[in-house]
């Protein structure tokens, strides 16, 4: 297989069918990873179609914009010969980052990890410090306003399904209504447990930065909440929920309005994940993301008490 590597390095390189790279498969065609011969040296490279161009660059741009702000963890996107962002090749466009290795993530067990949530909330709060200086170019992310422009869709692929999903939405009114006084910082966009690479006792990496930008502060905790809840609702009452929040607010990183309403967050961000199960048909977890939702409007209170919000 060719891969054009020639635009990064003159080495000669070599597929490396014994690592599997981390990351969504979703996020691109091809991912593989290479080793140089000439320093053994490992990279990933992956390619995605050429309508993400203008995407894939502009991260590229932010990734090395944060690490110039020593934000600890990335794996940027290297520069070509031709210092651009990537090349293209075979009708897509294809970039280089290093490889960062990373051990399989227990699923069933790891939200009894105390260490995770410290170590996710660390980042959470370096990622803060290092984008504080980041502009703004576009309109800050909504989640409510993307669930109002989703649900017309949903309607369109199945009409059961909005039905089900109009009560919810209803809960979230408040939410949805208090959500733009909130304040806005740079966000991860898809910060949950697969899109970090785990090391022994720490965080190697965080990847996949396909949904990063300007958010409603709060986002990328709400995230994480409900991807642990979703995986076992006993995790958000287990001690990497627990140690996250603590180390969090230990260091302020939210006001109290931000912290009372992040259970109705955690709510309207599984609309993300919901829209993936509606477009894959995925009845089974459909369901399962029904009762998490209702699961988590009907405990608000609880919650709030459990963290101390």
């Amino acid at each position: 297989m060719y891969l054009p590597i020639s635009n990064w390095f003159d080495d000669t390189y070599e597929i490396c069918d014994n690592l599997c790279p981390a990351g969504s498969p979703e996020r691109c065609v091809e991912r593989h990873v290479i080793k140089l011969d000439g320093d053994q040296r490992q990279f990933v490279i992956e390619a995605c179609p050429l309508g993400k161009l203008h995407h894939r660059t502009h991260q590229a741009e932010m990734l090395h914009e944060l690490s110039a702000n020593h934000c600890p963890k990335l794996a940027p996107w290297l520069p070509t010969h031709a210092n651009e962002w990537g090349a293209e090749f075979s009708e897509l466009f294809w970039q280089i980052r290093p490889w960062i290795d990373g051990n399989d993530l227990p699923r069933d067990t790891y939200g009894n990890d105390e260490w995770r949530g410290t170590v996710m909330a660390d980042f959470l709060i370096a990622l803060k410090k290092s984008s504080a200086a980041i502009h703004c170019h576009v309109t800050p992310f909504s989640i409510c306003e993307y669930i109002r422009a989703l649900l017309p869709r949903i309607r369109e692929k199945n009409p059961a399904l909005l039905d089900d999903l109009l009560p919810i939405w209803q809960e979230l009114d408040e939410f949805s209504r208090a959500e733009m006084t909130l304040p806005i910082e740079f966000c991860h966009g898809d910060y949950h447990p697969n899109n970090v690479l785990w090391g022994d006792g720490q965080l190697n990496g965080v990847i996949d930065w396909e949904f990063s930008g300007h958010k409603v502060a709060g986002y990328d905790v709400a995230t994480l909440l409900g991807c642990l809840g979703m995986d076992n609702p006993e995790f958000l009452t287990a001690p990497m929920a627990f140690s996250l929040l603590n180390t969090l607010k230990a260091n302020d990183f939210f006001n109290d309005i931000t912290w009372h309403w992040l259970p109705d967050y955690i709510a309207a961000t599984r609309f993300a994940w919901m829209r993936e199960w509606c477009w894959s048909n995925n009845k089974e977890l459909i369901i399962q993301e029904l009762d998490f939702l209702w699961l988590i409007l009907d405990n608000r209170d609880f919650l709030r008490s459990r963290w101390k919000l």
